[in-house]
């Protein structure tokens, strides 16, 4: 299902034969498209700008097999990409060094990569995602990757850092990895005196 602000993709693949997907949004001329292929390759075309790409790994399910859960349960895989941040409410944030730290997204979508019915697990072997920063925005020391924790403040969600890492900083995008499933987007801290939409 696609529309301009919001794409949902489901597939029901063989936990046996699975050997990886790759799922990107494009921005073209008077559409946006979300693209999914099974050969790990990202499609490049001079009149498509790239908003985002996730690459869940070929050992995604032996990965699911070594947490001790039924692959048979989590053959639906989900990506989504959405315009912007408005279903992740930034009305809390966890501490770090006994300071609040609450982050607004600076990228140019939120990407979503899931196993319906599978609960979050670490990955060792990590998706890989690249986003395109939103307009204005370049990329500095303040910019990191996130992803959306929707059982942390109380089950109402909040973004965190610590299961994701840059892995090659452009001035426009980000290639990171994430060793979890969900729902990503690159951040940056507010300032106090900052809007925080609520």
């Amino acid at each position: 299902h696609q529309r301009s602000s919001l794409a949902i993709e489901s597939f029901k693949v063989s936990p046996k034969s699975f050997a990886g997907i790759t799922c990107s949004w494009f921005t073209e001329p008077g559409a946006r498209l979300l693209h999914c292929s099974d050969n790990n390759v990202t499609l490049t075309n001079p009149a498509r700008t790239l908003l985002g790409s996730a690459q869940l790994p070929g050992t995604l399910y032996y990965q699911l097999e070594l947490h001790d859960r039924d692959v048979n349960i989590a053959q639906n895989i989900m990506f989504t990409a959405l315009q912007n941040d408005t279903f992740f409410p930034q009305i809390s944030s966890h501490k770090e060094s006994g300071a609040v730290t609450v982050y607004k997204v600076v990228s140019s979508c939120v990407l979503g990569a899931s196993l319906v019915a599978a609960e979050p697990f670490n990955l060792s072997e990590p998706v890989y995602i690249i986003m395109k920063l939103k307009p204005g925005v370049e990329f500095s020391s303040d910019i990191v990757p996130g992803w959306w924790d929707s059982r942390s403040n109380n089950g109402l969600g909040s973004w965190q850092t610590q299961y994701c890492k840059v892995m090659k900083p452009k001035r426009e995008s980000v290639v990171f990895s994430c060793n979890r499933l969900g729902y990503f987007a690159l951040l940056s801290h507010v300032l106090p005196s900052d809007n925080v939409r609520t």
